[in-house]
């Protein structure tokens, strides 16, 4: 009967131990399994970090482009106001400088019908 215990706290013993081995190596693998995880975690939340502020930085780049444009057209509308403005400008010089030139040749018609005159009258004496 000791021999049957003796047998028995043996393969007692040697259950306990291979179950303490199996928990142990059940236990290494869930931590690494747990590691693991955690890595791909970290992993995801740093891509998808980057595409945060990838996108964030599309988006900037859209907003300044916008701004850029609405500047851009501003300016253009303004140049396009001045250029009109000198259009009309010119135009009103042109006018003035026909009716300068009208007036000249007019006075020198006049000079002309003057000198004619004299010329005239000194024959005349």
């Amino acid at each position: 009967e000791a021999l049957l215990e003796d047998a028995q706290k043996a393969a007692e013993e040697r259950v306990a131990t291979e179950l303490a081995i199996q928990k142990a190596r059940f236990e290494k693998e869930q931590q690494q399994l747990k590691d693991t995880f955690r890595e791909e975690q970290i992993k995801a939340q740093e891509a998808l970090q980057k595409e945060m502020e990838k996108r964030e930085n599309e988006q900037e780049r859209v907003q300044q482009d916008q701004q850029d444009l609405v500047t851009l057209e501003k300016s253009l509308l303004e140049k396009d106001n001045q250029a009109t403005k000198d259009k009309e400008e010119l135009e009103k010089l042109l006018e003035e400088l026909k009716a300068v030139k009208e007036a000249q040749a007019k006075k020198e018609q006049e000079l002309q019908l003057l000198k004619e005159a004299q010329e005239s009258q000194e024959a005349d004496l």
